[in-house]
């Protein structure tokens, strides 16, 4: 009898269980969602976000404006900081720009319609250097223009194809920022990017003829062609590059009277470095080696391929070119 009793008020009990478990006051709320445009200010578009209610969102990339530096988003008169603000409603936030004279010093090139950046009066996350400033041509970064900046606060710096000279220790000792280069470089003085660990590549112009005194140590490069008017490359050019690979090189000895040379410690702990495709033949190797001076052991170590416009029939290190980039057949 007991144990009757027992499972029908056993049997009362469980529909309530179950209620009490489906009860809608229980479950959370529904997240809201609010939309955040953004008014690029005539720069590059920049996608709009979704953001919860009372959340932060994430900074979006920078936008570009040609002859502008960006200063921010702002939403009315109120700068926004992503790490701070809460999305609350559907808004639109606003690109700021300053001009590029309020950012750059510079010279001009007397005679010329050129222009040389000498300094940097405020500094900004992305610092897009403009072609024309005033109406002068931007051809050129004068020296120490943008020496020991901090990674703290500019995180990239974006040359144009008009700038093609660099003037020593015009970068000196920037890590940690990425540099962007977007012309061919005629000119490269001492210390010229220094430390700058940012700077994955380069494209280096026919008509240089000296690549100077620490002009690329310690920086981030893996890839270099090497132009057929060079004559030297000077003491530690590229000592500390641990991330280069290869160099494309021109015959500029055997047939010529160039006097090329690579200075002590040009390519000093280049440990990285496995592969040299010259423009030449062994014989042509035998004579760069003798015009090589003390502490390039990855430079004399790396494997030599010669150029070959067409697959060779013939045993060895062959190469040829693709598209701008250096292939073994």
């Amino acid at each position: 009898m007991k144990c009757t009793v027992r499972l029908l008020a056993l049997l009362v009990l469980l529909p309530l269980l179950f209620v009490g478990c489906n009860d809608p006051q229980t479950n959370d709320p529904e997240p809201v969602y609010y939309t955040v445009t953004f008014d690029s200010n005539g720069g590059s578009s920049v996608s709009a976000m979704t953001a919860e209610s009372g959340k932060t969102i994430p900074e979006p990339e920078e936008p570009t404006r040609e002859n502008y530096i960006f200063d921010g988003w702002y939403h009315g008169t109120e700068k926004w900081v992503f790490s701070y603000h809460n999305v609350k409603e559907n808004i639109t936030l606003k690109a700021s720009w300053r001009s590029a004279d309020y950012v750059f010093g510079y010279a001009s090139v007397e005679g010329t319609d050129e222009a040389i950046l000498t300094n940097l009066k405020s500094e900004h996350a992305t610092l897009l250097v403009p072609e024309t400033i005033n109406g002068f041509r931007v051809v050129g970064i004068g020296e120490g223009t943008f020496a020991e900046l901090s990674s703290d606060t500019v995180k990239k710096i974006i040359l144009p194809a008009s700038v093609t000279r660099i003037g020593d220790e015009a970068f000196a000792n920037s890590a940690g920022i990425e540099i962007l280069v977007g012309g061919a470089l005629t000119e490269v003085g001492e210390k010229a990017f220094l430390g700058c660990d940012g700077l994955k590549k380069i494209q280096l112009a026919e008509g240089l003829t000296r690549i100077s005194a620490d002009a690329f140590s310690s920086t981030g490069l893996s890839h270099v062609i090497l132009p057929s008017t060079l004559d030297v490359v000077e003491e530690n050019a590229f000592a500390d590059c641990t991330s280069l690979r290869t160099i494309v090189l021109h015959n500029t000895i055997a047939d010529t009277d160039a006097i090329f040379s690579v200075e002590d410690s040009a390519f000093r702990d280049c440990e990285g470095l496995k592969t040299v495709f010259l423009y030449g033949t062994e014989a042509d190797k035998t004579a760069i080696l003798k015009k090589t001076d003390y502490k390039n052991d990855a430079f004399r170590d790396a494997t030599f391929c010669y150029y070959s416009e067409t697959e060779p029939t013939a045993e060895g290190n062959y190469w040829y070119m693709h598209k701008g980039e250096a292939r073994v057949w």
